[in-house]
C-alpha cells in the first residue's frame, strides 16, 4: 500500500474517487485558516485606526487656531 489506493467518495454518490493522499491534501486545505477574511479584517481595523488619527489632528489644528483669536 502506497497511499495511492482509491477508496470511493461516497458522499455525493459520485464515480470518481480520491487516493488517500489527495485526501489528506483536500483536509490540510480546508485546515488552513482563511486568511482573505482575515486580511479584511485587518484593512477595516487600520482605516479606522487612521481615521482617528485623522480625527485628532483636526482637533489639535482646531484648538490651536481657537486659542490664537483669544
Amino acid at each position: 500500500m502506497d497511499g495511492r489506493e482509491r477508496e470511493n467518495f461516497d458522499n455525493q454518490g459520485e464515480a470518481w474517487a480520491f487516493t488517500s493522499w489527495e485526501k489528506q491534501c483536500v483536509e490540510q486545505v480546508e485546515t488552513q485558516p482563511d486568511f482573505e477574511e482575515r486580511l479584511a479584517t485587518e484593512k477595516e481595523q487600520a482605516l479606522q485606526r487612521l481615521w482617528n488619527a485623522f480625527q485628532s489632528a483636526a482637533t489639535a489644528c482646531a484648538q490651536l487656531y481657537k486659542g490664537k483669536q483669544l
